[in-house]
């Protein structure tokens, strides 16, 4: 399980024990909702700063960063098969990435 909060932490959860597994780089603003790949080696989250950040989940390392900067981004999924991400902001804009090379 994952949660984002507003102080800008990522946290992964063992959703049975309820152990805290992983802190993620955070961000300055508020965090939304936290989604994972359909394998669930993945995580993505975004926030109020226009931020978009995908993590491996064993590891926690940063495998994407994007800054969408001019309207805080407040949704992100991943395909099916995981290899693009979809994203929607409070500013109306919708966009599909590339997870890989992180291009619209």
């Amino acid at each position: 399980m994952a949660t984002a909060a507003v102080d800008g932490t990522v946290a992964v959860w063992d959703a049975a024990s309820g152990e805290s597994l992983l802190n993620l780089p955070g961000y300055r603003e508020e965090v939304f909702f936290p989604a994972y790949s359909p394998d669930s080696e993945q995580l993505v989250a975004t926030n109020r700063e226009g931020g978009i950040t995908v993590w491996n989940v064993e590891s926690g390392s940063e495998l994407l960063a994007l800054d969408r900067g001019d309207f805080p981004v407040v949704s992100a999924a991943f395909s099916p098969d995981g290899s693009q991400l979809a994203t929607a902001g409070w500013g109306g804009e919708a966009n599909i990435w590339d997870v890989a090379s992180g291009e619209r």
